[in-house]
């Protein structure tokens, strides 16, 4: 019969024939049993759990731990094990780690186990005595101390449905341990004073009756259950902690994606397209470390950093990887969050880490990604701890770049785009001794970055890179390889087997608002509304001289806006005045044109043109001094500006509804056509505009300025 882990055996019984299990003096047996029982004193009645069981459980424990350290080797090959086929492999020994964890298992089993032990099952006194005359209790244990008793009877065969006098269970070797029957018992309280007459109830029905002394309980044993398993615990853990290094914060300390330097890149100055000065300055790097010689013996100092400044996308982390691919020395590329830790220490410590392995390389090249991460300008801000630690790693890094031990073989190369906010300190010669502009790329490094991104991808005949170029002003290399890429990307969905103009445009104007949202809800009221908006914006840019044509206009909803009008690129170096007042009325003459639809009723449809004409405006009078009463360079909230800001706005405002009102059969013409076609490009837009000046006998020219 299997043990029942809610039935929990009276201990002090008879020994049975096939499984002793305790000892003691025997008394006289009950009728129809084979068993006796013995005095034990210091077990109370519902505590009395058999030996075996208590052994067992123990045993479990030992066996758990057992087969952890003897874990067999999962089952590979003899190949894989790199023996000959068919050889037996050799005993594989525990390991010290295996051990200390089986050590730390076996110690919280003992800790969330000890103690528990089955309990049994509590009866109604009433029901115990029934029990105890109507013969069907063998022995009764009773504990005056706690006033309870113990009944046990014999073990019930599942079979036949009656109590058996023999164990009828069988050893189990392979679980590491070993069963034998349990008696059932239940447990009663009684009252004060009832035990004699529970004694002489007993005595009558010819039951066995035990007598309990009380427990007195073992400190010491106590005490070793309870240190023994947080013991075996703690220790495996500062075990492990001392063989995986110094602790948790030397672990943080260091920089364990860094500490071997990186793979040689394989990009070189020919991946590069459009910034030759820059190359050519970079090129200087790979020589000082293929040739320091060369300049030292001339008595120069080779520079010890070298800082590349840009905006985003222009190609600074590219750069650094083709003058590690080009000078062939460990590089060590990181960022400036890596520096950056709330743990007090931890970035300086890392720093230091990152340029010792450095300098044990030689000659290499640290490369710190984000550098205003790590170099933001000290003493500025409210104080805080998170400063002084920001502090603590940018004086690290100072003292790393030109300290008291110098080290030429190691050069530093920096990225950023905020270089107003870094440390003067950072700056100053003997670290950072050059600063490199990397700027967005002109028309001409546009068309080259094109013709690079193209290369090995099919290009359709008749495609204009330097045309398109001249439509992407303001992109930079990333912006541009984007493009490529969704070009390709949207000709596969056409089944093109090339790409094509329309792609490019395509992709352009993806990069530049989003994708088309042809399933978006749009009124009749709103698609009017933003034929003739987009039809102004046109309009205005067709009959100024001073602004470029328009090469598409859409009403097709992108991203958030409704709409949108493409004009020509320019790169010019600076801004004329009228440009920049013709361009403030290209701006407002959307909202020009929604004015002939819908009069004085406004809607918010132009208030990004207003966020646009408001900033131009802005710097025309702080910063250009195109205002003649504002010379003076000052900030934008500056006294007198916003009435300044005002007045441009309002005279381009002006202009643009003197534009639409003589234009207005084009203005209608472009609208018209919009609400039919959904988009025009700049071959119908310029036939639409020359058909409207044959009407008029003029040629191209707005309102004078």
């Amino acid at each position: 019969m299997a043990v029942d882990n809610d039935e929990t055996p009276l201990q002090g019984s008879r020994k049975d024939t096939t499984s002793p299990s305790s000892t003691g003096s025997t008394s006289k047996p009950a009728p129809g049993s084979t068993s006796g029982s013995s005095t034990n004193p210091s077990s109370g009645p519902e505590d009395s759990i058999s030996s075996s069981d208590s052994k067992s459980s123990k045993l479990r424990g030992s066996a758990l731990l057992g087969s952890f350290l003897r874990r067999p080797p999962s089952p590979r090959s003899d190949l894989e094990r790199g023996q000959p086929s068919g050889s037996k492999p050799p005993a594989r020994k525990p390991s010290k780690n295996r051990i200390v964890i089986g050590l730390a298992l076996f110690g919280a089993w003992m800790l969330f186990s000890t103690g528990s032990r089955p309990t049994a099952s509590t009866i109604p006194l009433t029901e115990a005595v029934s029990r105890i005359e109507s013969g069907e209790v063998v022995a009764i244990s009773i504990d005056d101390a706690r006033r309870r008793v113990a009944l046990r009877y014999e073990p019930l065969d599942e079979e036949t449905g009656s109590r058996q006098t023999t164990p009828t269970s069988t050893p189990s070797p392979a679980a590491g341990f070993t069963e034998r029957p349990v008696p059932r018992v239940d447990v009663a309280v009684f009252p004060e004073g009832f035990g004699p007459e529970l004694v002489d109830i007993a005595s009558k029905s010819g039951v066995e009756v035990e007598a309990v002394a009380p427990k007195s309980p073992s400190v010491f044993l106590g005490l070793l259950y309870t240190i023994l398993p947080i013991a075996l615990i703690v220790g495996a853990l500062l075990f492990l902690q001392r063989r995986a290094g110094s602790g948790i914060m030397g672990s943080l300390s260091k920089m364990p994606r860094n500490k071997d330097p990186q793979k040689v890149p394989s990009d070189r100055f020919s991946s590069v397209a459009g910034l030759e000065d820059v190359v050519d300055e970079l090129r200087e790097v790979v020589g000082y470390l293929h040739e320091p010689g060369k300049f030292q013996a001339l008595g120069a100092t080779v520079p010890r950093g070298f800082l590349l400044v840009g905006p985003p996308g222009t190609g600074k982390t590219m750069l650094a990887r083709c003058v590690a691919g080009e000078a062939g020395v460990p590089f060590f590329a990181l960022s400036g969050s890596d520096f950056v830790e709330t743990f007090v220490g931890v970035g300086a410590a890392r720093v230091r880490s990152v340029f010792d392995e450095a300098r044990k390389a030689g000659r290499a090249i640290v490369f710190i990604d984000e550098l205003d991460a790590v170099g933001r300008a000290r003493g500025f801000g409210a104080f805080s701890s998170a400063n002084e630690e920001s502090e603590r790693t940018l004086n690290a890094l100072l003292v790393e770049m030109d300290g008291y031990q110098r080290n030429d073989a190691v050069i530093v190369l920096a990225a950023t785009n905020r270089p107003e906010i870094l440390d003067q300190a950072l700056l100053r010669p003997g670290r950072f001794d050059r600063q490199i502009l990397v700027p967005l790329p002109d028309r001409d490094a546009r068309t080259k970055i094109l013709a690079l991104q193209l290369e090995g991808r099919p290009l359709a005949e008749g495609v204009d890179l330097a045309s398109f170029a001249r439509r992407c002003p303001g992109c930079s290399g990333a912006d541009l390889a984007f493009i490529v890429n969704e070009a390709c990307l949207q000709a596969a969905r056409e089944g093109a087997s090339s790409v094509a103009l329309s792609h490019l445009e395509h992709a352009r104007a993806v990069a530049a608002l989003g994708r088309e949202r042809r399933s978006a809800f749009v009124s009749d009221h709103s698609r009017r509304l933003t034929a003739w908006h987009e039809a102004g914006h046109a309009l205005a840019a067709l009959v100024l001289d001073s602004i470029p044509d328009p090469v598409s206009v859409s009403i097709v909803p992108r991203g958030i806006t409704g709409g949108a009008t493409w004009l020509d690129g320019q790169d010019e170096s600076f801004v004329s005045r009228r440009h920049a007042l013709d361009q403030l009325t290209v701006t407002l003459a959307g909202r020009a044109g929604e004015e002939v639809l819908v009069g004085d009723d406004y809607t918010s449809g132009a208030s990004g043109d207003l966020q646009q004409a408001t900033a131009l405006a802005t710097r025309m009078v702080s910063e250009w001094g195109f205002v003649p009463e504002k010379l003076s360079f000052h900030s934008a909230d500056g006294k007198g500006t916003a009435a300044a800001v005002e007045s441009l706005l309002q005279s381009a405002l002006a202009t643009a509804r003197e534009l639409v009102s003589r234009h207005g059969s084009l203005h209608s013409s472009i609208a018209s056509a919009l609400l039919e076609e959904e988009s025009l490009d700049a071959e119908r837009l310029s036939h639409l505009r020359d058909e409207h000046l044959k009407i008029l006998g003029g040629s191209k020219g707005g309102v004078p300025a």
